[in-house]
Parts: structure tokens; C-alpha cells; sequence
């Protein structure tokens, strides 16, 4: 049975299809190139979620172009080296087989194992680069396998937040909206590999029915059985594993993905940036560094961020271009405060936040493309819940 499927990845459009009968794996491999194609060579998470969800669907482990010559060295069948790595114990095990295969066992799905070459049975999935198509993406976002254009900041918001984010990035951006299954596996498929649970979708409960927020016509559901429920509230959330959907509240804190509606950009080879990851209390994230547009939270956030702790952030955005930031919540202790200074060193300060600062309030370099925030915490205890920041390029004038 061979299975088609198109996919767009960075800068090249993808052909893939499945032969789910089991060969070994130079067999597969000459089957794929009688086809103009290659066995998959996985170069980001994306694409390995990509070639996981199409074995996965089939029920099938199935062989990946890569051999290894020791347990530390493997190349890909284009004679590049690994520069992207998920095998399930973090290396090759060779003592099982010089080949690799994209697992699909419970706990392991999307993970690569070792096999032999000669002796090993699995299916195939042929890779085939095709024409790049017209419609690409702006930097910091990346094209889905629907060939729409997607951003996923690593950050968990409020649904308004949520969307002040999507709409702050760009004005034709907003939190998701889904017309089909195509554009729903896209999502789900980007979300998985940025290693989400759950996400916040563009459709919210209102006076009429469901509607999407970004005003697309509402003529698609994936509720999971019994659902919608609007009884914990009237926003909608997609689990990631399934793809469903289901109502939820719209003040809990949950990952999200923005849309940007079609548009000509030059070509952007960049996955979705990362910010923050969730902090303990009472310490600083250790990666500190940001590229915008993205959005970065305190440490702990919601909770309290800690006490006597400092925190310092280096934030970037294209050169050419001033960076513009704003705080979508500011709850700080009355003697902690935050500072912003011009540049990527403290020799120029902005401004002094502390108190009350508005969520509408931007705060824009006079020169610069970079920013340093400083975040002071000093001792005792309050119950506030921290802050959140979304920063951007601004052109200059």
C-alpha cells in the first residue's frame, strides 16, 4: 500500500509516501530511489514529527536514511553529518545494527532505534523534494504542512494574553483558526514538535455560537466526544497527543499557536523561537538570551517569582530596527522593580518599572536593535503572580 503526503519544510516542499510493507533496508532504499526519492533524513523536530505522525497513522515502524559506524558517528545517506539527533538512549546503539528506524511503541513514539541492515524487517518512507512553492513565510515563523504560516512562542498565557501576543507580532496575526482536518494536522503536528501539551485554538464561546477570533467562518469541529462542554468555561483547547478539542476556561495558563494570514515574504529558515522555560522559585531561567518577536515570563510564572533574586535578559531583534516591548502583567512586590536598559549592557537606562504599567504601555530603544532587562527582586514574601513581556522590531521613525 504506498501512501502520499505533502509537507513543506524550511526551504524545500516535500513529497513523502508510504510503503508499508516490510523490507530490509537496502530494499527500501532502492525502492525509494526508483521513485526519485530517498529514505527521510531528519534534520529538526518538526520534520521527525512529521515522519513520526506518518508511521504512527500506519501502525508501522519504518527505516530513516541514516548509518552509523560507531555509537557516536552517524551519517545521513547523503554523506552529511547527524546534526540533529533523537535516538531514544541519546546515541546509536550499534551492538544491535548499524541502521536506524523511527520508532512508534508507546513512550518511544517518535524516537530512533538502532537495527541491523541485513537482518531487520520495516517499512518505508520515501522522501522527495519538490518545487518551492510562492507562498513562504517572514522570519520567526514557519510553514505548516497546510502551507499556511505559523508562530509558536514557548510561553503559557491567558487566552487575551494569549492573543494580545499573536496580534502584537503582526496585525494579520491572531491565535489559530481551523476550516479542515489538513489544517488541524498541521497544528497538531507543529505543536508536537515544539514539545507542547495543550494549546489555546481561536475559538471562543460567544452570545451566538463558537466563533473564530480572527473572524474566519466557523464550518469545522474536532470536539472530543462530549464536547463542547462550556461548563469549565468558553474557550476551546486542542490536546496535542489526539488533535481534539475541548472547552476549557479562558484565564488558565496554556500554550498557543498564532496564524498569520497569506502574505510574499523572503524565505525564512528559522523554527519558532523559544523563550522562556518554567522557572522554580527564587531562581533565574539559565537561558537568558531572546531573538523577537517572543514573549518571556518571570521566573515561576503565575506563581511568585521568589525573593532577593536578579534577573538579567538579552534581548535582540533584527538589525536595522529598533525593539519595542511591552507587559501584557506586571504584579510585582512594591520595592521590586524592573529595569530597561538601551543596548545589551546596563551603561544607558530607559526607564524604571515598578508599581502599575499598563498593558497597553510600549517601551521603544532610541538607537539600538538590542535591550537589557533587569529584574529585581527583593526580600519577603508577597502572593503576586510575576510578569510577562512581549517584545518586537520597530522600524525606525
Amino acid at each position: 500500500m504506498r501512501k502520499r503526503l505533502l509537507f513543506f519544510l524550511k526551504h524545500t516542499f516535500c513529497d513523502y509516501f508510504l510503503l508499508q510493507t516490510p523490507v530490509r533496508r537496502n530494499e527500501g532504499q532502492q525502492r525509494c530511489q526508483a521513485e526519485g526519492g530517498v529514505l527521510p533524513k531528519i534534520s529538526d523536530p518538526l520534520q521527525n514529527a512529521i515522519v513520526t505522525k506518518i508511521s504512527s497513522d500506519a501502525s508501522v515502524v519504518t527505516w530513516l536514511g541514516l548509518t552509523c559506524s560507531s555509537n557516536n558517528n552517524c551519517i545521513w545517506d547523503d554523506g552529511t553529518a547527524l546534526n540533529f539527533n533523537n535516538f531514544d538512549s541519546g546515541s546509536a546503539d550499534i551492538s544491535r545494527g548499524d541502521c536506524a528506524f523511527i520508532n512508534v511503541a508507546s513512550g518511544k513514539e517518535g524516537k530512533w532505534t538502532s537495527a541491523d541492515c541485513l537482518s531487520d524487517f520495516k517499512a518505508v518512507i520515501c522522501q522527495k523534494s519538490l518545487a518551492q512553492p510562492n507562498v513562504t513565510c517572514p522570519d520567526s515563523y514557519i510553514k505548516g504542512s497546510d502551507d499556511r504560516c505559523y508562530f509558536a512562542p514557548n510561553i503559557k498565557l491567558q487566552f487575551n494574553n494569549a492573543e494580545n501576543v499573536c496580534s502584537d507580532t503582526s496585525s494579520d496575526t491572531h491565535l489559530v483558526s481551523i476550516g479542515n482536518a489538513a489544517e488541524n494536522s498541521a497544528i497538531q503536528l507543529i505543536s508536537q514538535a515544539a514539545h507542547y501539551t495543550n494549546i489555546f485554538i481561536g475559538l471562543k464561546l460567544g452570545p451566538s455560537g463558537y466563533v473564530w477570533i480572527d473572524g474566519t467562518s466557523h464550518n469545522y469541529d474536532n470536539f472530543e466526544n462530549g464536547q463542547p462542554n462550556p461548563g469549565p468555561g468558553n474557550c476551546v483547547a486542542m490536546n496535542v497527543t489526539t488533535g481534539k478539542w475541548r472547552s476549557v476556561s479562558c484565564d488558565q495558563t496554556t500554550s498557543f499557536v498564532c496564524l498569520k494570514q497569506y502574505t510574499l515574504y523572503p524565505v525564512s529558515s528559522t523554527l519558532p523561537p523559544t523563550t522562556t522555560a518554567t522557572n522554580s522559585g527564587s531562581s533565574c531561567s539559565l537561558d537568558n538570551t531572546f531573538t523577537g518577536p517572543a514573549a518571556v515570563d518571570s521566573p515561576n510564572y503565575p506563581n511568585y517569582y521568589g525573593s532577593s533574586i536578579e534577573c538579567e535578559y538579552h534581548l535582540s531583534v533584527t538589525v536595522g530596527n529598533l525593539l519595542t516591548i511591552k507587559f501584557l502583567e506586571f504584579y510585582l512586590k512594591n520595592s521590586d522593580y524592573i529595569d530597561l536598559f538601551e543596548g545589551d549592557n546596563d551603561a544607558t537606562l530607559l526607564i524604571r518599572l515598578r508599581g502599575t504599567v499598563s498593558s497597553n504601555q510600549w517601551f521603544t530603544t532610541n538607537y539600538s536593535n538590542r535591550m537589557l532587562v533587569r529584574f529585581v527582586s527583593t526580600p519577603g514574601f508577597s502572593n503576586v503572580s510575576g510578569w510577562v513581556f512581549f517584545f518586537k522590531a520597530q522600524a525606525f521613525g
